[in-house]
């Protein structure tokens, strides 16, 4: 597909909102939440703190920010179906749409370089994205993409760093035995707490160990991939 330190946040991925928020502006940060992708990022225990450290390298290095979430729906039987299809690879009407949005942000601002960054069903959509740019034509697109699941083969660029916690991780190792126990203990919680009357969000219901990420343990390896990338950027 062709197409000082500053930092502020806009709630929502929205482009026209963003065309006027990162003029002056180098990085675009643009988080992708897991599950449905729905949580306040300020709730998202998992990748929250993640957003901050790669904000404050960014600010460290001198460069001037925006970050954005992504929302791939909103709460409701058909939005999570088709979530769910697409995450699935049965269709990628949110990635294209996506693509095509960051295209004509790069139109607008050829120097900004954006950021995507993605846990568990948001690294697979991550990748989605990622994957309808032809090599070569997303030189100032960059993404993270932490515990992608096992169904989605990950793209080999450099320009996109895939983290597993070394291996450890049951999601994108694919340990189906592991996955289907917490599952069903998910769903067996999930009853309990409905009975009690408190809702549990999707990270509180279906926990699988080694499915957990922080800052210290991810931050060699994220600060060497945006100090091994950015240089390259004209």
């Amino acid at each position: 597909m062709s197409c000082g330190v500053a930092a502020a946040e806009t709630p929502d991925f929205e482009i026209e909102s963003l065309l006027k928020a990162t003029a002056g502006i180098d990085v675009l940060v643009v988080a992708n939440l897991g599950g449905w992708g729905r949580v306040p990022v300020e709730d998202a225990r998992d990748l929250s703190p993640i957003l901050g450290g790669i904000h404050s390298y960014l600010q460290s290095r001198g460069l001037r920010t925006v970050q954005t979430v992504y929302r791939r729906g909103e709460a409701g039987l058909c939005a999570d179906i088709s979530i769910l299809g697409e995450a699935f690879g049965f269709h990628h009407t949110r990635a294209r749409r996506l693509a095509l949005e960051l295209c004509r942000l790069r139109e607008a601002r050829p120097r900004l370089v954006v950021l995507l960054v993605g846990l568990s069903n948001g690294a697979t959509f991550v990748d989605q994205v990622m994957d309808q740019f032809e090599p070569g034509d997303d030189c100032r697109i960059l993404a993270i993409e932490i515990a992608p699941p096992f169904w989605r083969s990950t793209l080999g660029r450099a320009n996109v760093l895939r983290l597993d916690n070394d291996g450890l991780d049951p999601l994108p190792a694919g340990e189906l035995g592991m996955l289907i126990g917490a599952t069903v203990g998910g769903v067996l919680r999930y009853s309990v707490e409905r009975a009690t009357g408190r809702i549990l969000r999707f990270e509180e219901v279906f926990h699988v160990p080694g499915h957990d990420y922080s800052w210290p343990e991810v931050e060699a390896q994220v600060v060497g991939f945006l100090t091994s990338q950015l240089p390259k950027l004209p």
